[in-house]
C-alpha cells in the first residue's frame, strides 16, 4: 500500500521533501505524490532507521530470559530509533548448533522490526559455518577468546581453535565478529591481585580485564585474518590502542571492521569507584578518562571509516547488579538501545560530530559490514526503515523511563539534546511522539 513521510528535513538546513513507501520499501525521495499520509514529520529530520549489530536479548527462543527478551528488546530498539539488530549467540542456551539457529530465527521471524542473528563458534562446530553461511537472517559468526556472561561453550581461547575457525569462515565468506580480549591474561591479573590478599571491588575491574588484554589479542586475531583472509569485525573496541591497532591493519589489506560502543566514549574507570558504579561494569572494561576522550575523538572523526556505532546492549535485573558483594557480585554488562542515538545526536548538537558522520556510524557502515543490501540509506529501492529526530528536544535519561526489562540505564540524570520522535520500519509506524 502506498503511502508518504511528508515535511520531513533529510540535512539540519535541507529542504522539506516527501518520501514515498510502497510494499515496506521507499520508492521516491523529492515533491509530494499525493498518497495518504503516513506521518507529517512536522519540518523534522529524517534518518536511516539505526542498525545495531550487537544486541544481547538472553533469549534462545525457547523461553522467556528474565534478564531481557527478544519482545522487550525489540520494545527498547523502537524506542531508540533502532530499526534492524543482530541477536548475539550466548543467550540462555548458546546459538552454537544449526537447530538452535533455526529455532531463534523462527522466533526472531514475528518481530516488528528486522531481527537478525550471530551463529556461536565453539573450539568444535566450524563444520557447520558452511551450513549456516546459508541460512537466511545470519550475518556470521561471533567467536568469543575470554569468558563474559554466558560464554559456555563458546569460549575459544586457544589460537589454533581461532585459527580454524577464521580459515573455516572465510571459505564462506562468512563475517567473524570477535570479543577479542586474551582470557590467559585476564586470569593471570586477577590472580595476582588475589595472591595479594587484595578485596577485589569495581574499581579492579578495569586492571583485571586491562587494555592490553584486548589490545594483544586483537592483534594476535588480525595476523590470522590476514593469513586466511577471513572479514573479521572486533566487537566493542575499548581502548584507543586497539583501535589504533586496526586501522593499521585495515590500511595494510586486512579485511577488518570494529565497533564503537557508547561506554568507552562516555565513561571512565573513575565512573567504577561512583557509588552506583554497577552500572558502568562490562566486558571489556571502562578505560582511563584519556583513553576515554580519545575514543569520543574517534567516535567523532570522519577519516574513520572502519568503525560503526553498536550498543552491545547486554542487560541484566538490577537484583544481580545491586544486590550482589564485591567484584564477583555485580553482573557485566548494560542497555544501551534506547540511549545510543539520543547520546550522537546530542553530539550533532554540540558540533562535536557532523549529521554525515552520525549516519555513516548509526546506519551505513553497520548495513554495509552486515551485507544489508537494502538497509542504511533513505532512498529509493532502500527498505523503508526511518526514526524521525526532533533536534530541539531535550530528555533528561531516567530509569523510570526506558522500557527495556532490566528498568534502568548507565545514563541515568545525564540531559541530551535531540530525541527519536516517531520510528517507522518496513514502512509501519512503531512509534509516533507527535
Amino acid at each position: 500500500m502506498r503511502s508518504e513521510i511528508i515535511n520531513a528535513r533529510l540535512d539540519l538546513d535541507g529542504p522539506l521533501v516527501a518520501i514515498g513507501i510502497n510494499c515496506g520499501q521507499i520508492t521516491h525521495v523529492g515533491d509530494r505524490q499525493g498518497w495518504p499520509v503516513a506521518l507529517d514529520a512536522k519540518e523534522d529530520l529524517a534518518l536511516p532507521g539505526d542498525v545495531d549489530g550487537h544486541v544481547h536479548d538472553r533469549d534462545d527462543g525457547s523461553a522467556d530470559s528474565p534478564k531481557e527478551t527478544r519482545w522487550t528488546a525489540q520494545a527498547a530498539a523502537i524506542r531508540g530509533g533502532v530499526t534492524t539488530t543482530v541477536a548475539q549467540a550466548n543467550t540462555t542456551r548458546t546459538i552454537t548448533s544449526i537447530e538452535r539457529l533455526v529455532s531463534k530465527l523462527e522466533a526472531l521471524r514475528e518481530a516488528k522490526i528486522t531481527c537478525l542473528q550471530w551463529y556461536g563458534a565453539t573450539p568444535y562446530n566450524s563444520k557447520t559455518f558452511a551450513q549456516a553461511a546459508t541460512i537466511v537472517g545470519c550475518v556470521g559468526v561471533k567467536m568469543c577468546t575470554a569468558n563474559t556472561t554466558a560464554t559456555g561453550e563458546m569460549l575459544v581461547d586457544k589460537p589454533e581453535d581461532q585459527y580454524e575457525i577464521c580459515a573455516r569462515a572465510a571459505e564462506h565468506d562468512f563475517l567473524v565478529d570477535v570479543h577479542s580480549e586474551k582470557e590467559a591474561m585476564i586470569k593471570k591479573s586477577e590472580r595476582r591481585l588475589r595472591n595479594q590478599g587484595i578485596a577485589l571491588n569495581l574499581s579492579h575491574h578495569c586492571e583485571i580485564r586491562h587494555w592490553e588484554a584486548e589490545w594483544e589479542q586483537t592483534c594476535e586475531i588480525l595476523e590470522i585474518a590476514r593469513k586466511t583472509g577471513c572479514k573479521v569485525n572486533i566487537a566493542h573496541v575499548s581502548a584507543p590502542e586497539t583501535l589504533e591497532e586496526i586501522l593499521w591493519a585495515a590500511e595494510t589489506g586486512v579485511r577488518v571492521t570494529f565497533e564503537f560502543c557508547p561506554q568507552y566514549c562516555f565513561f571512565s574507570s573513575e565512573d567504577l569507584a561512583r557509588s552506583d558504579g554497577w552500572r558502568v561494569k562490562c566486558n571489556p572494561s571502562v578505560r582511563s578518562p584519556e583513553q576515554r576522550d580519545k575514543m569520543l575523538a574517534y567516535l567523532c572523526d570522519e577519516t574513520i571509516k572502519a568503525g560503526m556505532l553498536a550498543t552491545d546492549h547486554a542487560p541484566h535485573n538490577p537484583k544481580e547488579d545491586k544486590m550482589g558483594e564485591g567484584y564477583g557480585g555485580v553482573a557485566s554488562g548494560m542497555p544501551g538501545l534506547e540511549t545510543a542515538l539520543p547520546l550522537c545526536l546530542d553530539l550533532v548538537n554540540q558540533g562535536k560530530m557532523s549529521l554525515d558522520r552520525l549516519r555513516y556510524l548509526t546506519a551505513e557502515k553497520p548495513a554495509e559490514t552486515l551485507g544489508l543490501q537494502h538497509k542504511g540509506h533513505i532512498a529509493a529501492g532502500f527498505d523503508a526503515d526511518i526514526v524521525v529526530i526532533d533536534m530541539k528536544a531535550t530528555w533528561t535519561i531516567d530509569d523510570a523511563d526506558v522500557v527495556t526489562q532490566c528498568g534502568w540505564t548507565p545514563f541515568h540524570g545525564q540531559t541530551v539534546q535531540g530525541i527519536p520522535k516517531a520510528t517507522i520500519a518496513a514502512g509501519k509506524v512503531l512509534m509516533n511522539r507527535f
